[in-house]
């Protein structure tokens, strides 16, 4: 899968599909989109933490407290 990284607030960085866009509507608020204009995830940035406000039922994603990274793992082109 061919990623590419979006840096957030914070010092966060989002790695997910390509084809992923990524919208903020707030200074730490984020949505996640895929080609369909679907929302994938919601999630809020702070300094120490993230908040998860709604994702996909079959979305996998993995979140790394230390390095600041959401690493979205599932892949679009595969569903």
């Amino acid at each position: 899968m061919e990623t590419k990284s979006h840096e957030l607030l914070y010092g966060w960085t989002l790695v997910g599909h390509k084809s992923y866009d990524v919208y903020s509507n707030k200074a730490n608020s984020y949505a996640v989109m895929d080609l369909d204009s679907d929302v994938v995830m919601r999630f809020i940035t702070q300094e120490n933490e993230i908040e998860i406000l709604a994702s996909n039922w079959d979305l996998n994603y993995k979140l790394n407290i230390g390095l600041k990274t959401i690493k979205i793992l599932t892949d679009p082109e595969e569903e």
